[in-house]
């Protein structure tokens, strides 16, 4: 899945209980959403971030809508 400006690379996922409020404290710690919440496998959520250093990461909720 091509992110625009982003190398090829190993990409963690870190599961999460709640994916927005996960998202909003990425955010208001200096993050980036990369690409917002969309449908998973097995019924989750993943969101692809970027830390303030530009280190990315999917995270993902299982269990439907977030």
């Amino acid at each position: 899945m091509p992110v625009e400006g982003v190398e090829p690379n190993w990409l963690l996922y870190l599961m999460v209980h709640d994916l927005a409020a996960t998202l909003k404290l990425a955010l208001a710690n200096g993050g980036e959403i990369l690409r917002p919440p969309m449908a998973g496998q097995l019924d989750s959520v993943i969101a692809i971030i970027a830390d303030p250093t530009g280190g990315v990461l999917a995270l993902q909720q299982f269990g439907g809508e977030s």
